[in-house]
């Protein structure tokens, strides 16, 4: 399933596409509410507990995830005779520190491999009501203060610590908030049928343009080592590290960069549209409905297969097979009644009228 996803094109993967859809999907179902209490028609507790509500419940499906998986891989770890099963993805603080970890589990501060995405989102869930109603009254600032505390959170490695084990969340909810309200800021302005970034042939050709070159960075012989060269000098001038390297945990420059200029190419394609809303696609569609549900099959069973594939001798990076299964790109996040197509595409959700010929000239 690896070889499926867009990690194989680029720098970016499912990770960023599910942030960016999160923000997307919370942008469209939760602002009306949000707007409401702005105009002084709605309570504040009523706009922003359905928010927290899903906040909750992703709260909890985090902790049944991360027992189910901690069951998996101890029974695993018996049923196959295979030690490094109690201390990959970081399970060994379990049994070198049981009750730091068992306290760590609830406070979000412990958290195993592959199962560490929804701690963050829930994060940016909870802050969601402040989030949305900065990008309603001034999304251009909104942005570039998201933006602004990305790039300081990066450059001085601010984050959540860990506890037990130091150092912090895998997925940094103070750098991926970027990504996230970028998202916000495409749904609210799809609540208006509105596009946050025009369509423009220009910007069209400048963001295919920029995915054939990290893709040939990617694969082409030389040009690869090259550019990293390069961006080991430019981080050596002082730069930080989040403009230099491809950190994750981070959400680094070249990630960033690369699935806005794929979001906004897809969504310049109005066969992208069509394709979602085909009846072909209706099964997708239905598990997008249900996302919930979806998730925790796909996690569990991601992690049940883990152990059971490696049986056989340990090979090093068998643990990738799984990695995009564990990572569903679009779990968790509310559907509104009006998302009939698909909302991957990102900054525009409904069917525009492709551009003509003659403008592409």
């Amino acid at each position: 399933w690896e070889h499926l996803t867009i990690r194989n094109i680029g720098f970016s993967d499912a990770a960023e596409a599910f942030f960016i859809m999160s923000g997307i999907a919370a942008g469209i179902a939760y602002s009306p509410a949000i707007g409401r209490w702005m105009s002084g028609e709605l309570r504040l507790w009523d706009a922003m507990a359905p928010l927290w509500r899903r906040a909750w419940q992703l709260y909890i499906v985090h902790i049944v995830l991360t027992v189910a998986a901690i069951g998996l891989y101890a029974w695993a770890a018996d049923t196959f005779v295979r030690s490094e099963f109690r201390v990959m993805h970081n399970l060994a603080l379990l049994y070198d520190q049981t009750g730091a970890a068992m306290a760590g589990l609830v406070t979000l501060g412990y958290q195993i491999g592959y199962v560490n995405i929804l701690p963050s989102y829930t994060v940016l869930l909870l802050a969601g009501p402040a989030l949305i109603a900065a990008v309603l009254y001034a999304p251009r600032t909104t942005l570039a203060v998201a933006g602004a505390f990305w790039l300081y959170a990066g450059a001085t490695r601010l984050t959540i610590p860990n506890h037990p084990g130091g150092g912090g969340w895998f997925f940094n909810p103070l750098t991926w908030q970027f990504i996230f309200v970028i998202g916000l800021a495409i749904g609210v302005r799809h609540r208006k049928d509105e596009r946050l970034v025009r369509t423009s042939p220009i910007l069209f050709k400048l963001a295919l343009g920029l995915l054939l070159f990290i893709f040939a960075w990617r694969y082409v012989p030389g040009l690869g080592s090259f550019m990293n060269h390069k961006m080991a000098q430019l981080g050596g001038l002082g730069l930080p590290s989040n403009i230099t390297t491809h950190n994750k945990s981070m959400l680094a420059l070249p990630r960033l960069v690369h699935i806005l200029a794929l979001v906004y190419v897809l969504s310049c394609l109005p066969v992208v549209t069509r394709i979602c809303a085909h009846r072909y696609a209706a099964p997708l569609r239905l598990m997008g409905r249900r996302p919930a549900g979806r998730s925790r099959t796909q996690t569990a069973a991601a992690k049940a297969a883990r152990p059971d594939q490696s049986r056989g001798p340990a090979r090093r990076g068998d643990h990738r097979q799984f990695h995009s299964v564990n990572k569903p790109v679009s779990a968790m996040t509310e559907r509104p009644p009006d998302a009939q197509t698909c909302p991957a595409i990102g900054f525009s959700l409904r069917p525009r009228p492709p551009i003509s010929e003659k403008q592409w000239k």
